[in-house]
């Protein structure tokens, strides 16, 4: 489920899109469509800044894999930029700390959203 715009929330599946917005700096949104999806085991989407830019900006890779373990599930979020448009920018040692250091917050946020 992803939650919109007014709080209605949207059962996420195949081909689906969503926005989020988000703040780098200033202020800016995103466009996904999910990529893959397996209910209870994998669900992946593809970034692309919306607007006109987003024909050069975009194309990262978010995935989340969810396996069943003694006592909960296991969860694993990667990143893959093989497909964005400025890999070339994203490869470098500051950007990868700063996305390593960001997934652990989701996945403590999620941590959190499960234990409640």
């Amino acid at each position: 489920m992803v939650k919109l715009k007014g709080g209605t929330t949207q059962q996420l599946s195949l081909g689906s899109n969503f926005g989020m917005a988000m703040k780098l700096g200033v202020p800016y949104s995103m466009s996904n469509t999910v990529i893959e999806f397996e209910p209870d085991k994998v669900i992946a989407w593809k970034t692309v800044l919306s607007g006109p830019l987003g024909r050069f900006v975009g194309g990262r890779i978010w995935r989340y894999e969810f396996v069943p373990v003694e006592g909960g599930t296991e969860i694993t979020e990667t990143w893959d930029i093989s497909q964005d448009k400025q890999k070339l920018f994203l490869k470098n040692d500051k950007m990868a700390t700063r996305t390593a250091e960001a997934m652990t917050k989701s996945l403590d946020r999620l941590a959190t959203i499960v234990a409640s």
